[in-house]
């Protein structure tokens, strides 16, 4: 479990980090578990880059694939427009907006 998502997420505090090599800047909303048992992150990519080239969107993220994780210092004002109802299923939620 990573404390500094948690804290992210409960305070809702953008982080940036990398993904498959390219920078991402995120409002993290939900940090829970799917049914492998691996740790993923759901948010709002609001900035940076993708692969599809696409950002905004929403985004799955596996946690374990996070590298350079830190804090933007600035937080997010709460769920976006659609929230929850677009969160993929996950079999235990660890933290959530």
């Amino acid at each position: 479990m990573n404390q500094e998502l948690l804290d992210a997420v409960k305070n809702r505090q953008v982080i940036c980090f990398y993904y498959e090599s390219l920078h991402r800047e995120v409002e993290p909303h939900v940090y829970g578990v799917n049914a492998k048992g691996e740790e993923e992150l759901w948010g709002y990519q609001t900035a940076g880059q993708s692969k599809s080239g696409r950002v905004p969107c929403w985004r799955l993220f596996e946690v374990s694939l996070v590298e350079n994780l830190y804090l933007a210092g600035r937080t997010f004002p709460g769920p976006r427009p659609g929230f929850p109802g677009n969160r993929p299923p996950l079999d235990t939620i660890l933290a959530e907006v």
